[in-house]
């Protein structure tokens, strides 16, 4: 082959390359943190139920939380079948919090493939893409401990793009995410369907039938697995939990003091946040929403409702900066995970946007870049929007390029001894999980 050959050869295929590096990286990456990561008191108990539902469809978070079904497991069955399964074949917790990544990614995936997005790229392309989304994300390893949020947000974002062409599966996605996934995804979905039915007006009886038939779903499991069952009872349980969890903010006596407040933020898991985190968490959702508004039109393409989206984020922004007394970062996952999925969807399709918002877009992404550098790199492809095809390329690889600094940053990490022997005997004995936390467990 002559040298001018291989050299074009070599730049068509350039972006396989890229993709294939960035496959490699961002599993090192996942292993890494897999290694990493220490007991985590709410992953032991997910993975314990997430085992019992694959074992026999029980829910039972025992000897953590007691009772099949109990209202007190917060993340669904779907954020744990991945590490279950990964726990059922190698008893291995790396393993088992690898698989469960990979679950998550594999579920995005397929799902993805149901919409219009992405028809004319590769599989390898795609693939990527969903991976690049999720280890954007601050505290993106919460899927490794088998935690419902990112599942949840997933679902409602692939939701969102389902609803022009596949309307009921679009709503039983949306009511899968909350009751296999994470309740507080109501925050998201609640808003949605409000301003949909106002906007669209396009809701039939049989769309309101596939929500509520995750439910009916989960209710039955219920009833069949617990003899003593009572809706009633076992929703009223469900609200007090709520009310008095102390995220929920519900307890709260006055909403508009802004000593209380500032009280809160220092209080909160807030104050231990980077500058970085507080831009993401705090700014973002306002210039993406502020985006969504001025080019509702031009979003059509994706989007029914452009007005649904806003609120949909805005309403847990608000619930998570003004109200919820802990501040956990997990649960900005919730808005983020869309702001971010939605971005890569506007960048790498044929949507037209104004130049301030195009501008505005590529700054919102790059504040979740995980380094100084590749921020004032990206922002450079802010001269060459021009030229479209250059553009994504240099886009998608930057992206990559972030993927290969968190894993040198990771290298730093030190490894977490996971191997504890009466885990293997029996993942639900007083003795494991007396091994794994790493406080006294008190039954």
């Amino acid at each position: 082959m002559k040298k001018k050959q291989f050299h074009k050869l070599v730049l068509k295929n350039v972006d396989k390359y890229f993709l294939y590096l960035n496959l490699f990286l961002i599993y090192f990456l996942v292993r890494k943190y897999s290694n990493y990561l220490e007991p985590f008191e709410d992953e032991i108990t997910s993975l314990l139920s997430g085992v019992s539902f694959l074992q026999n469809l029980d829910f039972d978070g025992t000897p953590l939380i007691n009772g099949n079904y109990s209202p007190y497991l917060t993340s669904g069955p779907i954020a744990s079948i991945g590490s279950g399964a990964g726990w059922l074949l190698t008893n291995n917790f790396v393993i088992a919090r690898v698989i469960n990544f990979y679950f998550l990614i594999s579920l995005v995936y397929v799902l993805i493939n149901f919409t219009n997005f992405f028809k004319t790229q590769s599989r390898l392309f795609v693939f990527n893409i969903v991976l690049l989304i999720t280890t954007l994300l601050p505290w993106w390893y919460g899927s490794l401990y088998s935690l419902g949020e990112m599942f949840s947000s997933a679902l409602f974002a692939l939701s969102i793009l389902l609803v022009k062409t596949n309307r009921n599966l679009a709503f039983f996605i949306m009511g899968f995410s909350i009751i296999f996934g994470k309740l507080i995804q109501i925050l998201l979905v609640g808003p949605f369907i409000f301003i949909y039915i106002l906007t669209v007006k396009k809701i039939n009886f049989y769309n309101i039938l596939n929500f509520v038939f995750p439910f009916l779903i989960f209710f039955t499991l219920v009833a069949i697995k617990n003899t003593n069952f009572n809706l009633f009872d076992y929703l009223t349980s469900y609200f007090e939990i709520i009310y008095n969890h102390q995220s929920s903010g519900l307890q709260v006596n006055d909403f508009f003091s802004l000593e209380n407040f500032l009280q809160q933020l220092n209080s909160s898991e807030f104050s231990q946040w980077t500058l970085i985190t507080k831009i993401r968490v705090l700014i973002s959702p306002i210039i993406f929403s502020f985006i969504l508004l001025k080019e509702s039109k031009n979003l059509k393409t994706i989007f029914d409702s452009s007005y649904a989206v806003i609120f949909s984020i805005l309403l847990p922004y608000a619930w998570f900066v003004f109200l919820s007394q802990t501040k956990w970062i997990r649960y900005s996952q919730h808005y983020l995970y869309l702001i971010l999925f939605f971005s890569i969807i506007i960048l790498f399709t044929e949507t037209e946007l104004s130049p301030i918002s195009h501008n505005l877009l590529i700054f919102n992404i790059s504040l979740f870049l995980s380094s100084e550098i590749l921020l004032i790199l990206f922002l450079g492809t802010l001269f060459i929007k021009k030229n479209i095809l250059l553009f994504k390329k240099l886009t998608l690889i930057f992206l990559i390029l972030n993927s290969l600094n968190q894993v040198i940053e990771s290298q730093n990490l030190p490894n977490y001894n996971l191997n504890f022997e009466n885990c293997k005997e029996s993942l639900s004995s007083i003795k494991c999980v007396e091994d794994y936390l790493p406080y006294k467990f008190v039954k």
